[in-house]
């Protein structure tokens, strides 16, 4: 079933307004017609069922039937990811999306390639990847994407348990996670370049369990998804 963004504060008895570019979609690319049945969500928590009560491209009214349980998996993941050039940064917010992440920490570090000037226009198209991997996964809640930061600033980010994956680390993650509790985690992926040794003994400094993936080299983009695929696996989402 479609799912849709509607603004915050809306119930079931309600009429949610799309915004052109929902409606657009709907008409346009999945060519719904009045009486479609759809879900809402307001991408902060809240989903619904609803059916269309009029559509059109520049507007769709939808009436809200019922409110549905929220669909997010179990804790909270974060994912630190060092700033990737050209699209691997969209792939990995999509895939981020689809696997349940609650929020990206895009950082720059001492081999990053890709460079970072206060990019508000990049910024928004990596929140509407974003908003749009998290509506086709049917989730309640929209994966949060924040603005890029030094690397510094993530050795401080707080949380139950903090992970960083490394190339040349000896701890395979398979020992490490078994057994522990996930409610609230954060995950750091390095860059192209991974991450340098100080920048791994800074992490471990500040108490982060420093991890091995495995003896195979994986691209940035591949590492990201892998990191939050074995996560996800033993909160039981997976």
């Amino acid at each position: 079933m479609p799912q849709f963004l509607i603004a915050p504060g809306k119930k079931t008895g309600d009429r949610a307004k799309l915004s052109a570019e929902e409606s657009r979609h709907a008409t346009k690319v999945l060519r719904l017609q009045r009486g479609s049945s759809v879900r809402l969500t307001d991408g902060a928590g809240k989903l619904f069922a609803g059916r269309i009560e009029s559509i059109s491209p520049q507007e769709t009214v939808v009436w809200i039937e019922s409110e549905l349980p929220a669909r997010e998996p179990k804790g909270r993941v974060v994912l630190a990811q060092g700033l990737l050039k050209g699209d691997k940064m969209e792939f990995v917010i999509q895939k981020a999306a689809e696997l349940g992440a609650a929020e990206i920490l895009p950082f720059t570090s001492s081999r990053t390639v890709a460079e970072w000037k206060k990019e508000p226009r990049k910024l928004e198209r990596w929140r509407k990847v974003a908003e749009a991997a998290s509506k086709q996964s049917g989730r309640s809640k929209h994966l949060a994407i924040q603005e890029p930061v030094d690397f510094s600033k993530i050795l401080t980010a707080e949380a139950n348990i903090r992970i960083a994956f490394w190339e040349e680390s000896k701890s395979p993650a398979k020992d490490a996670l078994r057994g522990r509790d996930f409610r609230d985690i954060l995950v750091l992926v390095g860059p192209e370049g991974g991450l340098a040794r100080e920048e791994a003994d800074a992490a471990a400094a500040n108490g982060f369990a420093v991890l091995s993936m495995g003896s195979l080299t994986l691209r940035a983009e591949t590492a990201a998804v892998t990191a939050l695929s074995v996560i996800q696996y033993e909160l039981g989402n997976l």
